[in-house]
C-alpha cells in the first residue's frame, strides 16, 4: 500500500472523528488496521477515487466489524444464560 493511501485514510479518520461521525474507539480500529497492513482494508479502498468514497467505505468497514463483534457478543451472552439456567435448574 502506498504512503499517499495510507495519508488519505488516516486524513479520513481524522476528519470523521472531528465531524463527530466516528468514536475515538473507531479511529484506533482503523488505526489498528493501517498497522497490520491488514489486505482487506487496503483491498476495500485502494479503488476510492475521493476522500469522500474513503470515508463512506471506513464506515462500511467499521459498521461490518461492529457487527461482527455485536453477533458475538450476542452469542457468548446466549451461553452464558444458558449456563445460568442450567445451574438454577438443577
Amino acid at each position: 500500500m502506498s504512503s499517499s493511501l495510507e495519508s488519505q485514510i488516516l486524513l479520513a479518520i481524522w476528519t470523521m472523528y472531528q465531524r463527530n461521525q466516528i468514536s475515538m474507539e473507531q479511529k484506533g480500529c482503523i488505526k489498528d488496521l493501517l498497522i497490520r497492513k491488514d489486505n482487506n482494508l487496503y483491498q476495500s479502498i485502494c479503488n476510492c477515487k475521493r476522500q469522500d468514497q474513503i470515508e463512506e467505505r471506513l464506515l462500511e468497514i467499521l459498521n461490518c466489524i461492529y457487527f461482527q463483534f455485536g453477533l458475538i457478543r450476542v452469542l457468548q451472552e446466549t451461553q452464558i444464560l444458558k449456563k445460568i439456567y442450567i445451574q438454577f435448574s438443577d
